[in-house]
């Protein structure tokens, strides 16, 4: 529904939402659509809300483009943050899905930054406690990516749209379940999971609380063949 309304940036609102997790559900919505997201929580009298880059857009840059709908805003080029009234909402979700497109991309956009790599086994229910504890993760403290050597030891499509994955080594006894988000929409990477060699994954690692039980699980941004490049980025 949000891929036929937005056709270049994504511009959502809600009474519901609170404004301290906007960022981090944009980040979500990113991540999920591939285009630059604003997502806005209303209060009684105006709405704040969170911006986020996909693809190198400026996003600073097309706030500036849309100021005479705001109140306020501020950032850079690849987080930011507004403030408008209610009645400006419509207005500034058509201006902002209409400027994103003609706003610069940084070169080299299609990169995605990693902190480190790590085993399978480092990502067990301590570890990942530790790194919620960094948290809450937005603007000036964005979520950490780690890339995992694995093969594909099972998978399945949920809804048409999404890839859940058994990440594991030959050998291993303790594979990581993972999720990549509208993976199964992209036919390269659908045929790429059904192979069983070896490549390293990058995602957020994170825990997945079910009935009381904490599952340590990886939400998967990206993969690569081993060995294709050698600085800590992937090419998305």
């Amino acid at each position: 529904m949000l891929e036929g309304k937005y056709r270049h940036g994504i511009a959502v609102a809600d009474p519901g939402w609170h404004e301290g997790v906007v960022g981090i559900v944009a980040s979500r919505v990113t991540e999920t659509f591939r285009k630059p997201a604003a997502v806005i929580a209303l209060r009684e009298d105006f709405g704040k809300g969170s911006v986020r880059s996909y693809g190198g857009k400026d996003v600073l840059g097309a706030l500036r483009q849309c100021s005479s709908y705001l109140l306020g805003f501020g950032g850079h080029k690849h987080a930011a943050g507004l403030s408008l009234g209610l009645d400006q909402v419509d207005a500034f979700a058509e201006m902002f899905d209409r400027v994103i497109e003609e706003v610069p991309a940084e070169a080299n956009s299609g990169s995605l930054y990693y902190e480190g790599t790590c085993s399978i086994q480092d990502l067990d229910v301590k570890t990942l406690q530790e790194i919620e504890r960094l948290g809450p993760f937005g603007p000036g403290n964005p979520e950490p990516v780690f890339a995992v050597r694995a093969a594909v030891k099972s998978h399945r499509v949920l809804k048409g749209r999404h890839l859940k994955l058994n990440l594991g080594l030959a050998g291993s006894s303790k594979p990581i379940e993972a999720i990549w988000f509208h993976a199964a929409e992209r036919e390269e990477v659908l045929k790429g999971a059904m192979s069983m060699e070896e490549r390293e994954w990058a995602g957020v690692p994170e825990l997945n609380r079910f009935r009381g039980q904490a599952t340590p699980t990886l939400r998967v941004r990206d993969w690569r063949e081993i060995g294709v490049q050698t600085n800590e980025s992937y090419s998305e």
